[in-house]
């Protein structure tokens, strides 16, 4: 067997991708599974449980979005990311730190459900810093949250969006699975 725990291997008797995602997360978060960890194939995952190969192969198709694993080709699945592990995790974009701005982003956080994590970024005005922070994170959250305001170099004004800022959310899935 790999060098997964059999607690692992034990918790996931279940019949859906959701669950078997949910589950590799949960091991992950409470440290049965470690940074660097090789987990099952996705043969041997769906031998053992009797499950779909398909269905083995879209979880970790979502890990993967989720930048959770990481193939290594010829070698297998491994954990790439045991931070940000909640059961929703959520990116809030804004242009700068303002007292306006920061009590919208700290009653978000307060009035959220317990057990979702988000992160803040700044994106200062600038398109490109907020496309590279888009791009770089690009499915390893599950929503989105984007105040947009932008400084145009053109005319030297303040807009909401340019055809690349639309071009690039449209990149973001709809719905995750």
């Amino acid at each position: 067997m790999y060098l997964i725990t059999y607690k692992l291997i034990k918790t996931l008797e279940f019949l859906n991708t959701k669950q078997i995602v949910d589950s590799i997360i949960h091991n992950i978060s409470i440290g049965n599974l470690k940074m660097g960890q090789k987990i099952p194939s996705i043969n041997m995952l769906s031998e053992e449980f009797g499950l779909s190969r398909d269905t083995v192969e879209k979880a970790y198709t979502i890990l993967k979005e989720k930048k959770v694993i990481s193939p290594i080709r010829g070698k297998g699945y491994y954990i790439t990311r045991t931070k940000l592990l909640s059961k929703i995790n959520v990116l809030f974009l804004i242009n700068k730190l303002s007292n306006y701005k920061m009590r919208i982003y700290n009653s978000f956080v307060k009035n959220i459900k317990e057990g979702v994590h988000t992160d803040l970024h700044i994106y200062h005005c600038n398109e490109s810093v907020f496309l590279s922070l888009l791009d770089k994170n690009l499915g390893a959250y599950d929503y989105y949250i984007i105040m947009p305001h932008f400084s145009s170099e053109e005319t030297k004004k303040h807009i909401s969006s340019t055809s690349n800022i639309i071009k690039a959310i449209k990149k973001y899935p709809k719905k995750s699975y």
